[in-house]
């Protein structure tokens, strides 16, 4: 009876197991995925703290091959990227290249400029310079399953110390999966990249997800979706290009969730909390709150603020409460008053930023008008 017994609890457990799997392979698909940092990420609390020592034998187990000048010795093919912008390359098989600080994954399929590289490199050091972070970190054993997502578990030898940043570029199956980003992957469409000079968002946003994900703690999804978008929309004007997805969070005729700003009136802290665990990833209001805050947040506490949070969220338990790791991050990085004073900034600080973007904007459609769903702050 136990042996039969033991033969079904290990049916049941594996049963679970498949269907864990193919839950988690559904979420991943359908929003970026946060991880908590492993034990290394977590030791580094300062600039001066360095991480704990670890085994050469684990070193050179998670390493790739590299020749001479460093470059990956793989089983996989790998290809060259001219820098051409006029060149367009049709990828054949599933390939990889390799930069200095990243990988570039390509499907079977896609088609890409041969300029490709040097506008990722380049997002990678505004963004940088946007969030006072450093996409550079020590490696860490800690990885989403991507290849196996994607490439049927190919490029099992690439980049598996973690050292760059992997960046998949995939074929849109145009079944509601979107873009997504992780600690160490960044999974873009080639309707993303393909037509660089109108379609970089995307990249500018899951881009910056990996960056704040590479340096902090969970931060949850108001303040991660908060991040990624403002860098959005500052790196589009940096460039110089149209930023339409930010009119969704200010113009009701592109915004099917018009967001009701009397609740962060009333509780700004219930309000963000709401928006994280309940609201996310149904009325897009983590979004909404998350641009309205850390625009805020930079306005007030410095350009720096960013990349502060991610700090000091090193230093935090995390077998505690997500929600309270959180408040006790921002509040340190800012004022314990924080909220009280994004509640009473809101109403003209995100008119402000409605009719700057308004402004910018008209270069790309002078008729234009400012709309916002803002209502008035009570009195």
């Amino acid at each position: 009876m136990k042996k039969k017994l033991c033969v079904l609890m290990t049916v049941l457990v594996m049963a679970n197991l498949n269907v864990a799997c193919r839950k988690e392979n559904v979420e991943i698909m359908s929003a970026p995925a946060y991880q908590v940092p492993s034990l290394y990420t977590r030791a580094t609390v300062s600039e001066d703290e360095p991480d704990p020592p670890r085994k050469k034998e684990e070193l050179r187990y998670l390493a790739s091959e590299t020749d001479a000048v460093g470059k990956t010795i793989s089983k996989w093919p790998s290809i060259s990227l001219s820098g051409d912008p006029d060149e367009v390359i049709e990828i054949k098989e599933d390939c990889f290249y390799e930069d200095e600080r990243f990988f570039l994954f390509f499907q079977k399929g896609v088609k890409i400029h041969g300029d490709l590289a040097g506008h990722i490199d380049r997002i990678m050091s505004e963004l940088e310079e946007l969030l006072h972070m450093s996409y550079e970190r020590d490696p860490v054993n800690s990885d989403i399953n991507w290849r196996f997502l994607y490439f049927d578990n190919a490029f099992s030898d690439v980049n598996r110390d973690l050292g760059k940043l992997n960046i998949l570029i995939l074929k849109n199956p145009h079944d509601g999966r979107v873009e997504w980003a992780g600690e160490n992957v960044a999974v873009l469409y080639e309707e993303d990249v393909f037509s660089p000079e109108y379609d970089l968002q995307a990249a500018y946003h899951e881009m910056a997800h990996a960056l704040q994900l590479r340096q902090s703690g969970p931060f949850g999804r108001v303040l991660a979706e908060g991040i990624a978008t403002y860098a959005e929309y500052k790196l589009a004007v940096l460039e110089n290009r149209p930023a339409w997805d930010t009119a969704f969070f200010i113009r009701d005729e592109r915004n099917p969730y018009p967001y009701d700003e009397t609740r962060i009136y009333a509780d700004p802290v219930g309000t963000y909390i709401y928006d994280t665990e309940v609201e996310s990833g149904h009325a897009n209001s983590e979004y909404q709150y998350g641009i309205r805050f850390v625009t805020f947040l930079v306005e007030t506490y410095g350009e720096d603020v960013i990349d502060r949070m991610c700090r000091i969220s090193l230093q935090f338990d995390y077998e505690e409460s997500r929600t309270d790791m959180i408040m006790r991050v921002i509040k340190d990085a800012t004022s314990d008053d924080v909220f009280e004073r994004f509640a009473k900034w809101l109403p003209e600080g995100w008119k402000k930023f409605g009719e700057e973007y308004v402004e910018y904007m008209r270069q790309f459609d002078p008729t234009l008008q400012y709309k916002t769903d803002s209502k008035q702050a009570p009195v």
